[in-house]
């Protein structure tokens, strides 16, 4: 009768997204579009929150942690290789069209920093012991349910027949 290990829970890092359909608020019960949805995959929670309530930090607060050392390791590596790919492609092109290409490019950069900068700079949060509890404690409950079945599987069932 041994328990499987422990129940998969929420990492304690979340980013603020906005819903197509306004939901109830988990703290206030308001309608509101925004979300907090975790990063990870592994199990995926989400809720609704007011823009107030992340303000708060009785409720959360934000992240100021961009990443670990190894993913910024990768990301210098990953910008290196996109700069080698850029000037191996820049010395294969013609004049004429290397000049249209970098007035297309200056567009786009000049485009970019206003919408690509929330894209790359998401908000994470970190919730407040209280309110973390309240969200793992489905995945808790659930996982112990799931326990509770399979030992009920292993107990012996009650007889039927009745005794003379």
């Amino acid at each position: 009768m041994s328990r499987q290990g422990r129940p998969a829970l929420p990492e304690n890092r979340y980013v603020q997204r906005t819903a197509v359909k306004a939901g109830p608020c988990f703290i206030c019960g308001a309608l509101v579009p925004t979300l907090l949805v975790t990063e990870k995959d592994t199990p995926r929670d989400w809720f609704f929150v007011c823009i107030a309530h992340t303000q708060t930090t009785a409720f959360c607060t934000i992240d100021k942690q961009e990443g670990s050392s190894s993913s910024g390791v990768v990301d210098k590596a990953e910008a290196k290789t996109e700069e080698k790919v850029e000037d191996k492609s820049e010395n294969k092109i013609e004049d004429k069209t290397e000049d249209k290409i970098e007035d297309k490019t200056e567009a786009k950069t000049e485009s970019k920093p206003g919408t690509s900068s929330p894209a790359n700079a998401q908000v994470r949060y970190i919730l407040h012991n209280d309110y973390l509890y309240l969200r793992k404690r489905p995945f808790i409950k659930r996982w112990e349910q799931e326990q509770a079945d399979l030992l009920a599987q292993q107990l012996p069932s009650v007889p039927r027949t009745p005794l003379r």
